[in-house]
C-alpha cells in the first residue's frame, strides 16, 4: 500500500519503522472499556479518533464493541489488525473474492476452501511450531493439524 513512505533520498525500509501510535492506543482503550461496560470511558476514547477523522461523525448513542471495531479497520487499514481483532473478539474472518481495476478476479486462498470463512478455531488461526524448536526439544510435538 506504500503506506508510510521514506523521507526523500531514503531507503523504503528507513521508513518501515515499528511503533505504536497514539490512535491504536486509545482504540484499544476503547475496547477495553466497552468490554468492562464503561460506556463514558468508551466514548471518550472513541470521539477522540473518530473525530479526528471525520468531522461529521455522530457518535452512536452507546458505544458498541462493533461501533470500535469499525474504527480500528478505518485507522488501521492495510496494517494487518483486522485479522486478529477479530479472532480476539471470536468473530468470523469472512473473505470475498472480488474483481480488480481489469476487471480480473482477485482471489484469496482459492486452493484451501476453508480459508474463506473461519473463526478462532481454525486450526491456521494456531501457527505451527518451527521445526528447529522440535529438534532442540524431545518433549515439544507439533501441532496436530499441521502433521497432515
Amino acid at each position: 500500500m506504500n503506506k508510510y513512505q521514506p523521507q526523500p533520498g531514503e531507503n523504503i525500509m528507513d521508513a518501515n519503522i515499528p511503533i505504536v501510535r497514539l490512535s491504536e492506543t486509545y482504540l484499544n482503550a476503547a475496547e477495553a472499556a466497552v468490554k468492562n461496560g464503561d460506556a463514558t470511558k468508551a466514548a471518550k476514547y472513541l470521539k477522540a479518533i473518530a473525530l479526528r477523522g471525520n468531522p461529521d461523525y455522530t457518535m452512536p448513542a452507546k458505544v458498541t464493541l462493533d461501533d470500535v471495531l469499525e474504527e480500528r479497520r478505518k485507522e488501521l487499514i492495510g496494517e494487518g489488525h483486522r485479522m486478529f481483532d477479530l479472532l480476539r473478539n471470536n468473530l468470523r474472518v469472512t473473505r470475498i473474492n472480488e474483481t480488480d481495476d481489469m476487471m480480473k478476479e482477485v482471489v484469496h486462498f482459492a486452493d484451501e476452501k476453508t480459508s474463506m470463512d473461519f473463526d478462532r478455531n481454525y486450526y491456521r488461526t494456531i501457527l505451527p511450531i518451527p521445526q528447529k524448536e522440535i529438534n532442540a526439544n524431545s518433549n515439544i510435538v507439533q501441532t496436530p493439524e499441521y502433521l497432515k
